[in-house]
This record gives structure tokens, C-alpha cells and sequence, in this order.
């Protein structure tokens, strides 16, 4: 069965599920990140982004943000505080620790159990690792 769920999303890009059931969406063209609990009850996680193209969610609920116009890649914890896990915030194509490393357009992230980020650095052509 396929069900709608009526939150004023704005071209929804990304989305991922942590254990608890609890689901969060990159909503692109409104520059938030949605978080949806088992309930259906919809609330904003965080603001402030451009344009957020991917979303994962680790086994601690940390969520991170492949945030695509800002070119960053973006942490959130638990309690809603963002920083800026790896990026310079201009296009880019450069390995480095946080701030040294640079994306080009990021789409999509994902973290494995050892907390192991992977970026689709979709103009770069390239497949990121962040550790």
C-alpha cells in the first residue's frame, strides 16, 4: 500500500531511517532537514541549508547532510546542533581534513556502522570518503 504523508514538502531529495524508525528528509527547495517520527508527526531538524540533496542517519543519530549549493557536508546531532563536518564552502576538488577538503555540487551521503561518511560528489565524478 502506498500512502502520502501531507507535510509541505518542497522537492523532497533525500531521505533515511534510523533504527528507531524515526525518518528524516533533505527538503530541497524549502533548505531544511524534516524529521518524521513513527507517529507521522512531521517537525523541522534543522534550517539554514542550500539546497540539501542527501541525508543518512548513524547508529548514534547523528544525521549528516550532503548540503549541495553550499558545497558541505553537514552534521547534525541528536539535540539539532549543525556544523560543518568537511567542506570549504566553494566548488572544489581537493582531499584534506574538514574545512581543507572541497566538494563540487555533494548529492548524497551515507555512513556505514564504524561511522565511515560517504559523499556522491556528483560534478567531481568521485566517491568521498570522510573518516
Amino acid at each position: 500500500m502506498v500512502s502520502t504523508l501531507a507535510a509541505g514538502f518542497n522537492s523532497p531529495a533525500g531521505v533515511a531511517v534510523d533504527a528507531g524508525g524515526t525518518v528524516y528528509v533533505a527538503d530541497q527547495n524549502n533548505n531544511l532537514i524534516r524529521k518524521i517520527t513513527a507517529a507521522g508527526v512531521v517537525s523541522t531538524l534543522a534550517a539554514g541549508f542550500n539546497g540539501p540533496a542527501g541525508v543518512a542517519v548513524d547508529a548514534g543519530g547523528a544525521v549528516y547532510v550532503a548540503d549541495q549549493f553550499n558545497q558541505l557536508i553537514r552534521k547534525i546531532t541528536a539535540a539539532g546542533v549543525v556544523s560543518t563536518l568537511a567542506g570549504t564552502g566553494t566548488p572544489g576538488n581537493a582531499n584534506g581534513t574538514g574545512t581543507a577538503a572541497s566538494f563540487s555540487y555533494p548529492t548524497g551521503v551515507a555512513v556505514d556502522a564504524g561511522g565511515t561518511v560517504y559523499v556522491a560528489d556528483f560534478f567531481n565524478n568521485l566517491i568521498r570518503v570522510i573518516k
